[in-house]
């Protein structure tokens, strides 16, 4: 089985080549690298200088995901109220209908 999983590793490997070759033929594409790799480097230092930038940066994402989470909730929850509604209506609306078409029919028995 290994034998055979070789040269599938080996294909993949050639193909990641090819592909970072490709891209780096281009000048652009290598200073923007150049750009991306020295902004995390320089962002790296920072956070090795002060550790506690990186927990303010996690506790904000945090409390972000939490308040787009709670919209989540709300917005579902409204959603399910109103569906609640429909059905609730439709429901009741049957049996109005059914009440009324009833009750001539009673009033007629009990005549006579």
């Amino acid at each position: 089985m290994s034998s055979r999983a070789f040269p599938l590793g080996t294909f993949l490997v050639g193909l990641a080549v090819g592909a970072a070759a490709v891209y780096f033929a281009d000048e652009k594409n290598r200073e923007k690298t150049k750009k991306a790799l020295a902004e995390g480097v320089k962002t790296l230092e920072e956070v090795k200088e002060n550790p506690e930038i990186l927990a303010k940066a996690a506790k904000k994402k945090a409390e972000e995901a939490k308040v787009a989470a709670n919209k989540a909730y709300e917005a579902a929850v409204k959603e399910a109220n109103k569906a609640h509604q429909v059905a609730t209506k439709k429901l009741t609306a049957g049996k109005t209908t059914a009440k009324k078409k009833a009750a001539p029919v009673k009033k007629a028995a009990a005549a006579k």
